[in-house]
């Protein structure tokens, strides 16, 4: 079925009259076009095969201009819901038996509980009336239906809708079987069985008389509660609760922040407690007995250990015999205090004048405690520029190695953290070398401080032996 629309006349902003005008009709359920026309000499276009039921939008279109129109369907049948046709929306008489169509008016039409014994005649439903299983539990009030209306074997299996049959329509009885819809039970059920909330292999709930298990298949189970001994089995049995604790078989303990982040991981692994988070805060960290165990290994070292004091009652020994600094150029200590101080070399310098290099060195007018740097011999100081670039070259080769064992840090959070940290690091290294004043290097040899003053007294010793042969040989004269 279809039917007709004329759209109003169409005129431009001048008010002239728009012949010839594209003009397409779209139903307004699914976008479709369903019919195209132009407009004609009165600016009206006329369309014949539009939707009955269907509401439809119309776009004209002539120049670089458009208009849209609208064409309400006809209501139908299809149109008015189940139930939307009320008795308040009905008046008094108006439906009489020539405005209902034979078969119309079935179960889904009649509210339920509207058809009253006070709207029927007596004897005007017969049984040709009504359709098979029509009448459902929510068509009958409560003892509305006694025995005096059933006749003898009436009600058979086919006449009984699935559930129909509820806990309020049931006398106290004994079930032996249940399919379908809720058990609902007051007081205690003893049973020799078992409770399944599906069937195997499907994943579901067992209950037993001592157990309560959970199954992902027909046979692994991830979780139960066990009677006999109180303790709690999850994570496909790996994980224990228990009167002693939670135990962990093979599997690791995130700990997260409310919000999911900040993940941190506990777990045993060849036999080592192994900790994994971005930071963690201590109090004391002290070992089990005294001298027994290490704070870090030789393949797995610490970075960076920021501490006020340490203090030794051993050795404090390099990883590799000469290997490593106490301090640098630029980040030195204040002062050291030994009861001995043992070298590997003794410098020479008898290819100078020792002495001539000692009396070169003057007292700093601006500080007369010390020596002026400028007036300190090269021989015994390493160049700011040079200390610069010793400087950043370590820090570059701590970087390159730091960044290296990053790469096993886990999680990935973890890790990228990490080498932020680096980077920022070895940049306030690098800033911290471009921007020391010359004067405050930590660049005076000491050690070669001690082989010129060798030096010099072995040059001495000369002087006298010299003067010791010219006094004899005066003496003898």
């Amino acid at each position: 079925m279809s039917r007709s629309f004329t759209t109003p006349i169409l005129m431009d902003d001048k008010g002239r009259v728009i012949s010839d005008a594209w003009a397409r009709a779209f139903r307004n359920d699914t976008q479709v076009e369903v019919e195209t026309r132009y407009t004609d000499a009165t600016g009206c276009a006329t369309f014949t095969t539009l939707p009955e039921n269907v509401d439809c939008s119309i776009l004209c279109l002539w120049g670089r201009q458009s208009r849209y129109f609208f064409s309400e369907a006809t209501i139908g049948t299809t149109e008015i819901d189940n139930l939307a046709v009320t008795n308040a929306k009905i008046s008094d008489a108006a439906i009489s038996t020539a405005k209902v169509a034979d078969g119309s008016i079935n179960a889904p039409k009649i509210a339920n509980l509207a058809v009253t014994n006070a709207k029927i005649s007596d004897a005007a439903i017969s049984t040709a009336k009504i359709a098979d299983l029509a009448v459902s539990t929510a068509k009958l009030g409560n003892v509305a239906v006694t025995n005096a209306k059933i006749a003898a074997a009436a009600v058979s299996t086919a006449e009984i809708a699935n559930a129909a049959v509820t806990n309020a329509k049931i006398n106290d009885c004994s079930i032996t079987k249940l399919t379908a819809g809720n058990l609902n039970v007051t007081g205690t059920i003893a049973s020799t069985g078992k409770f399944i909330t599906a069937a195997s292999p499907n994943p579901r709930i067992e209950i037993t008389q001592t157990l309560i298990a959970g199954y992902s298949d027909a046979t692994t189970k991830q979780f139960y509660l066990q009677a006999s001994d109180g303790k709690a089995y999850f994570g496909a049995g790996a994980c224990t609760l228990d009167s002693e604790g939670i135990t962990l078989k093979g599997q690791k303990l995130t700990l997260q922040q409310v919000d999911g982040t900040g993940t941190g991981t506990i777990y045993i692994e060849n036999d080592r407690l192994q900790l994994h988070a971005w930071e963690i805060e201590l109090g004391d960290i002290y070992p089990l007995s005294d001298e027994t165990y290490f704070l870090g290994i030789s393949s797995k070292r610490w970075s960076v250990v920021w501490t006020n004091n340490i203090k030794v009652d051993g050795g404090c020994y390099p990883c590799a015999a000469n290997t490593g600094n106490v301090g640098d150029g630029t980040l030195y200590f204040l002062g050291m205090y030994a009861t001995n101080m043992y070298r590997t070399n003794e410098y020479s310098f008898q290819r100078y004048d020792d002495i001539a290099l000692i009396r070169q060195m003057k007292e700093d007018n601006l500080n007369p405690k010390v020596i002026d740097k400028k007036t300190i011999p090269d021989v015994l100081i390493i160049s700011p520029a040079e200390c610069r670039q010793k400087g950043k070259d370590a820090a570059r080769a701590k970087k390159e190695e730091d960044l290296i064992a990053a790469e096993s840090i886990e999680p990935d959070r973890c890790r990228e953290k990490t080498k932020d940290r680096i980077h920022k690091e070895y940049k306030q290294a690098i800033l911290r070398l471009d921007t020391i004043d010359d004067k405050d290097f930590c660049n005076i040899d000491a050690f070669k401080e001690i082989s010129l003053a060798f030096g010099a007294i072995r040059q001495l010793a000369d002087k006298l032996d010299v003067l010791e042969k010219l006094v004899q040989k005066i003496g003898v004269k």
